[in-house]
């Protein structure tokens, strides 16, 4: 199922992708969980990501999860609805209520003990070291309307947790593949400019980390990284990813109502990795 393109009138630089949840369809998977021994597991990354799998998160309804044996690095997407120039009550409730989840979500992951998130990468913002965005050509200003929304949903849950002290925002973009969004939408690859060039990106942002690390990252609902994963994986075989997405109530409730994903509780599949 494809999603519909965007209009570059409806962006603004937090939110390039809020896109209609009836659109995601073609990006959403069945859970995939690779079974793996101790002895696949050099880094504990995966240990830490299955915890994810099992634990008692708030407003966490629906996981998805791509455990790799031997996996030096880890992802954890935390999707989101963004704040937007939609004006219908309808889509202000969405929003105000993704970004509430999403930000409580944070706060506990941050007091788990076996978490003790400290770093927490962030869709639309650079990460360090890169250079400026160019200036937004003259066509593409957004005309904003004013909107009634909270300063969390404002600013987005992951630097409205972050200004709170609880964690370290950290940028999840790199300036060569977000530049290009603004002007994507006419394009007929623009699905590979606005999804998998930004999420090949971030697997690069995240391998510079120390291996054993697991990077949360805070994006829009439409993006999916298990198939960047499954493509790092080969051409990379000594520094491979596991992933797991966390889905949050407002987001799943909408998705299950519209038959693309499966109601709570979901069995998981049990799928080996391709070696």
């Amino acid at each position: 199922m494809e999603r519909p393109p965007l209009s570059p009138s409806t962006l603004t630089r937090r939110d390039v992708l809020r896109t209609g949840l009836a659109g995601v369809a073609w990006l959403l998977l069945p859970n995939t969980v690779v079974q793996d021994s101790g002895e696949d597991d050099p880094h504990g990354v995966n240990a830490r990501l299955k915890y994810l799998m099992e634990a008692q998160l708030p407003h966490v309804t629906h996981r998805t999860h791509l455990i790799v044996p031997s996996a030096s690095r880890g992802v954890v997407h935390l999707p989101d609805i963004h704040q937007c120039n939609a004006t219908t009550k309808e889509d202000k409730r969405q929003v105000e209520q993704s970004q509430l989840e999403i930000a409580e979500l944070i706060q506990a992951l941050c007091r788990d003990e076996r978490v003790k998130l400290k770093i927490l990468f962030d869709e639309a913002l650079l990460a360090e070291g890169e250079p400026p965005l160019p200036e937004r050509p003259a066509h593409l200003t957004v005309q904003r309307r004013q909107l009634s929304l909270s300063n969390r949903a404002l600013l987005g849950a992951a630097t409205y947790v972050a200004n709170q002290g609880l964690v370290e925002e950290r940028g999840a973009e790199k300036t060569a593949t977000f530049a290009p969004v603004w002007d994507a939408w006419d394009k007929p690859d623009w699905k590979k400019i606005v999804f998998d060039d930004r999420e090949d990106a971030f697997l690069q942002i995240a391998c510079a980390e120390a291996p054993g690390s697991v990077c949360y990252v805070v994006f829009g609902c439409s993006h999916d990284w298990k198939n960047n994963v499954e493509t790092w994986n080969k051409e990379h075989p000594r520094e491979k990813f596991s992933l797991v997405t966390l889905y949050t109530q407002e987001i799943h409730t909408q998705l299950v109502q519209q038959g693309i994903l499966p109601s709570p509780d979901p069995s998981l599949t049990v799928m080996e990795e391709q070696q």
